[in-house]
């Protein structure tokens, strides 16, 4: 029988499909490691670049893109268990 899936990880595959769906960098290059906090609302603070990609073009374009997106606000679980979540992530 499988497992059910955790709010965390149901909150995680929802970020990855709407990042998925609207990130289109330019073709090759490497990913860029962004850092990013959700808060219980739903919106997005203190992103920073965790690791460049060394190509600062980039880098500020998959910062911007990240700092420009809405998310659902945090299920109640989480919230109430973590308050707000840090969400490192490759674009």
């Amino acid at each position: 029988m499988p497992r059910e899936k955790s709010a965390l990880q149901v909150y995680h595959e929802c970020i990855h499909k709407k990042f998925r769906r609207s990130w289109k960098p330019a073709p090759g290059g490497s990913p860029v490691h962004i850092r990013f906090t959700v808060e219980k609302d739903g919106s997005i603070t203190d992103a920073v670049v965790h690791e460049s990609s060394g190509d600062a073009t980039r880098d500020e374009s998959a910062l911007a893109f990240v700092r420009g997106q809405t998310l659902d606000a945090l299920p109640v679980e989480l919230a109430e268990r973590l308050g707000r979540l840090q969400i490192d992530y490759l674009l």
